[in-house]
Formats: C-alpha cells, sequence, structure tokens
C-alpha cells in the first residue's frame, strides 16, 4: 500500500469517528504528528467549547486580548467581555469601558468565546488548542491563574537573590530587601537560603542597591523567568504557547528570549527540583 492509499484509509477511518475519539487520538500522538491529523480530519473547533476552554480563556492575561479587540467597536468590545466569567472587570478595566455587562445566554458565551479563542489560535498555527495538550511535565502550571504564576516566578528568583543576601552586612539594607516582597516570599526566601550550593547565573548586584523596590523586584522577577524558562525549554511549542499565554505579553518575551536548545543536563536538573519545590511551597501557602 502505497502512501497516498495509506493516508486516503486513514481519512476514512477518522471519518467514522467521534469528536471524543478523535480527542483520545490526538493525546497519544507527538506534537507534529497530531497537527498533521488535525488537518487532514479537519477537526471540528467545536470541540474547544468544553468546560476546560473557558477556565482557561479566563486565565490568558489581558494584554493578549488587546491587540484583537482593536478592530471592534466599544460595544462589540463590551459583548465580547461580557462572554467572560472570569476577570471580565480586569478586562473591561484594560480597554477603558464601564462595567455595564452585555446579560448574554450560555449558547452566545460559547458562540463569542470560542471564536475568540480561533482568533488567538491563528496567531500560532503550530499550536494545537487547549482540550488537545497532552499531559507534560509542569503542566499544572496551565491550570494556575495568572496571579500564582507570577507569585511562582518570583519564588524562583528568590534562588538568585538569597545567595547575595548573606553577603549583605547593612541590616537595613537588609530590612529593605525583604520589605519589598509579599511575607510568604520571604519565608521561602529564608528557607532556601539554607542551601549549601545552588545554580548560579551571575549576581544580582544588591549589595549597590539604590533602594528603587520596583526595580528590585523587577530584576527578580526576571531572575524567576530564566529558571523556569530553561526548564519547560522541554516541553512542547504548544505547551510553551499555553504557558505565555498566562504571562503579561511583556513577561512572555523575557520567557521566549530565555527558552534554549542548548542545555546542562545537571543545571535542568537542578532547576527542576527547585521549580518542583518552589510549586508545592506555592499551592501550600498560597490557597486563596
Amino acid at each position: 500500500m502505497n502512501k497516498m492509499t495509506q493516508t486516503a484509509a486513514f481519512k476514512a477511518k477518522l471519518a467514522t469517528m467521534t469528536d471524543d475519539q478523535k480527542n483520545q487520538l490526538l493525546h497519544f500522538l507527538p506534537e507534529s504528528e497530531s497537527i498533521k491529523v488535525r488537518e487532514m480530519a479537519q477537526f471540528d473547533m467545536g470541540l474547544i467549547n468544553s468546560m476546560p476552554i473557558f477556565a482557561y480563556l479566563g486565565k490568558i492575561h489581558p494584554s493578549w486580548f488587546e491587540s484583537l479587540f482593536n478592530n471592534y467597536s466599544k460595544q462589540d468590545k463590551l459583548i465580547i467581555i461580557s462572554a467572560f466569567t472570569q476577570r471580565r472587570e480586569t478586562l473591561a478595566d484594560s480597554c477603558h469601558l464601564p462595567h455595564d455587562f452585555v446579560p448574554l445566554s450560555n449558547m452566545a458565551k460559547q458562540f463569542v468565546l470560542t471564536n475568540l479563542y480561533k482568533s488567538m489560535l491563528a496567531n500560532n498555527q503550530n499550536s494545537l488548542p487547549f482540550p488537545f495538550l497532552s499531559v507534560e511535565p509542569f503542566f499544572n502550571l496551565l491550570t494556575l491563574p495568572y496571579e500564582k504564576v507570577s507569585t511562582l516566578i518570583d519564588l524562583m528568583g528568590m534562588h538568585d537573590l538569597a545567595p547575595e543576601m548573606k553577603t549583605l552586612i547593612r541590616s537595613q539594607q537588609v530590612r529593605s530587601i525583604l520589605e519589598a516582597f509579599h511575607p510568604k516570599v520571604v519565608t521561602y526566601l529564608k528557607q532556601i537560603a539554607t542551601h549549601d550550593k545552588d545554580v548560579s547565573f551571575g549576581k544580582l548586584g544588591i549589595s549597590s542597591w539604590n533602594g528603587n523596590v520596583e526595580n528590585l523586584k523587577e530584576l527578580v522577577h526576571k531572575r524567576g523567568l530564566n529558571r523556569i524558562a530553561r526548564v519547560v525549554s522541554e516541553n512542547t511549542k504548544s505547551y510553551q504557547n499555553h504557558l505565555m499565554y498566562l504571562l503579561s505579553k511583556q513577561e512572555a518575551l523575557i520567557l521566549k528570549s530565555f527558552f534554549s536548545k542548548k542545555k546542562n543536563e545537571e543545571v535542568v536538573n537542578s532547576l527542576k527540583q527547585q521549580l518542583n519545590e518552589a510549586i508545592d511551597f506555592l499551592l501550600e501557602n498560597f490557597q486563596d
């Protein structure tokens, strides 16, 4: 049987499968093959109407919707935002719109959000829709709201801050740095300060810190993004894109800049352990 005949036979088989069966099939295929099968089967994008998509769309950072909303009138923007069940107030504020949300039926919400998600996917044609993603390392990050992902990034950044805190001799400077972060993040900082050895990516230079709290927090946050990026560089492109959607566009660009195909196995394994520990700490201490 030649390749053309095999393809025709496979298409015929796909035509007899239910949407659930197709979805299950995708979970067992590598990403490159999943994309081919989706194209071959002409998967109905209605499959993305499942509840996980509604929950996931509510977690996408508002900055990603701004460019999508540019071509809509204020009233149309308000209708689209009204379809959200999570963070619609934040979306309205980002578009400078009042909170005069429009009552929509479940069917209307489904229609609006499905088409909005299709528009997002059109910008990343190599990404699988969220329900089609297979479970891979650190998949649970994609289920977290932005606030927790942002805190997790700060926790990872503490691994860069901890070694330098030991070198500070002025108590006022130490106190000022600790006061810049959430008390529970400081607890994590003190916890990892007892580690004998940590992966280093160069000094932060806090011994010469000028007291600007926002600059310090931004620098630590960037270091946290660096550590997470080096871990998820091994994940699929679809996973990476969906993780970036949870972050602001600015954070996503920084994360993407740290993705690397070159890896030191020992360093990556150490970072994976750090990320697992940080996730455990996050889930245990930031439950609200």
